[in-house]
């Protein structure tokens, strides 16, 4: 006798009910299918495998990180190109610059404005410092169209894969200056975003940090800017100016861009002439190299010159130092004396809070104010201005 036929909403439930019996049936039933491994076309981090990065790498301590974009920019004589180069050459040499410590490094030089005016900056700093022969220093001397020019821009990338197998590396590539190195481009349109990413397809070849030297524009405005469509700045990870102080020997130069990092920091410096030779007519050829200073208004505090960060805590340690011993409010940083190594010694500590209290009411972050507070003591304890043993500080004379 024939079975009469379902309808079609019967015979699905009828097949789904037969396929659940079956996968009961199954000897693999309580085992789960492997999956196959996804594969993905562009780097992806899934949330369970994202670390965070708790150390940062800097190529110059508390300026310059290890890789990304810097844009260094000021005003005509300012002395951008003289900071750019001296910064170069003491990554190249491993040497600290201006009290930061550098991380060495491999440096490429594109001197595409004044190569010859590059080139005596150059061997200035090096008879100043007595710099070897062997440092990891490459100047390309020729103005190079980075824009237009695809074949220039694979004749860089080529040169510089070489200098990187020939020095072990290179850390960091100097472009100055922009406008030398734009060609046809219009730097206030989209054409600065080519550029850009002109410049960094060429530093990724060997994982280096890229520094852009430009000028600032005629309406410079309340914050200093680079000149030039926005996209350069918005593109850079560290944005420096560099100015003259006034009509002053001085100059500033100032962190007003700092990605996932304080800014703020100012470093203070002036240009020491330095002679190179007689040229053909019997007149002295000079140059300059950059040396530390301090601001103009600072002056001498203890017979020695001193920085802004350096002034304020000498400043507050003398009143630490004071306070400790006559007011009452400061009782709970001074409770012990064990160990004390003189009556004029106050806690490390003491001084470290007032600092830290002090430099922060001044628009500076409470992290920026401890690394300083750090620097500060080694750079004073460096130039015999104080003495500490232990958790005691004092001045030494």
């Amino acid at each position: 006798m024939l079975q009469p036929e379902l309808p079609w909403s019967d015979v699905s439930v009828a097949s789904e009910h037969l396929a659940l019996c079956e996968k009961d049936k199954s000897p693999c039933a309580e085992q789960a299918a492997p999956k196959a491994a996804q594969i993905f076309q562009l780097p992806i981090e899934l949330f369970g495998d994202i670390s965070p990065i708790l150390n940062h790498r800097w190529m110059v301590s508390e300026l310059l990180s290890t890789t990304g974009l810097t844009i260094l920019f000021g005003a005509p004589g300012a002395g951008k190109s003289f900071v750019a180069i001296s910064i170069a050459l003491h990554v190249a040499s491993g040497k600290p610059w201006l009290g930061r410590e550098t991380q060495k490094g491999g440096v490429v030089y594109v001197a595409a404005e004044a190569p010859s005016s590059v080139r005596n900056r150059v061997v200035a700093w090096g008879m100043r410092e007595a710099a070897e022969c062997a440092l990891p220093f490459a100047l390309v001397p020729t103005s190079l169209d980075l824009f237009g020019s695809r074949d220039t821009v694979e004749k860089l990338r080529c040169d510089i894969k070489g200098l990187s197998d020939q020095f072990g590396g290179i850390s960091l590539m100097v472009i100055d200056t922009l406008s030398a190195t734009l060609g046809a481009g219009d730097e206030n349109s989209h054409h600065m975003a080519i550029y850009v990413n002109n410049l960094l397809s060429v530093a990724e070849t060997v994982g280096c940090a890229v520094m852009v030297v430009t000028h600032t524009p005629l309406d410079i405005g309340l914050r200093p800017r680079p000149r030039g469509h926005g996209s350069l700045l918005a593109s850079a990870d560290t944005a420096i100016h560099v100015e003259r102080i006034g009509t002053t020997e001085v100059r500033k130069l100032k962190v007003v861009k700092q990605r996932d990092v304080d800014e703020g920091e100012c470093v203070y410096f002036e240009l020491q002439h330095a002679s190179l030779g007689i040229d053909d007519e019997g007149n002295t050829v000079s140059s300059c190299v950059v040396v530390a200073s301090v601001p103009p208004s600072l002056g001498n505090i203890r017979g020695k010159q001193f920085g802004a960060d350096e002034a304020l805590a000498i400043n507050l340690l003398e009143n630490t130092i004071a306070l400790s011993a006559t007011d009452p409010q400061f009782a709970h940083l001074t409770q012990s004396t064990d160990g004390r190594p003189r009556d004029d010694a106050c806690l490390m500590a003491a001084w470290k809070e007032q600092f830290v209290a002090a430099r922060t009411k001044l628009d500076k972050t409470k992290d920026s104010s401890i690394r300083a507070f750090s620097r500060v003591t080694n750079r004073l304890k460096a130039n015999k201005t104080i003495e500490f043993e232990g958790k005691w500080v004092w001045f030494t004379d």
